[in-house]
């Protein structure tokens, strides 16, 4: 994208992820913002929850290539925390997003 291109409010859309790779990228981006807050090192939450210090590490680096929704959310197990899922109806006028999905410029 250059200069001159308007960016969208969605900017997993931006990219080109499906709406699939959008929830893992946030479920991933979750659960990296839990591991920062808990303090563990990345060894440690790797010894919580059975992954290597080097899938950790990719995890949090948004490489996310053979990383399934399901191994991320034992991830936020293994921290503590337990999954919830939340369904939105689709917001015709936002291209398909759910509704209060779209960013808002700031003034």
């Amino acid at each position: 994208m250059d200069a001159n291109t308007t960016r969208g409010s969605n900017i997993f859309a931006d990219i080109g992820l499906s709406g699939a790779d959008q929830y893992k990228y946030e479920l991933a981006f979750a659960v990296s913002r839990m591991i920062h807050d808990s303090g563990l090192s990345q060894r440690d939450v790797a010894q919580r929850s059975g992954w290597t210090q080097a899938k950790v590490s990719a995890m949090v680096n948004g490489r996310l290539d053979g990383i399934s929704v399901g191994k991320i959310i034992e991830v936020a197990q293994a921290l503590g925390y337990v999954a919830k899922v939340h369904f939105e109806p689709l917001d015709a006028s936002a291209g398909g997003e759910p509704a209060g999905a779209r960013a808002e410029p700031k003034p």
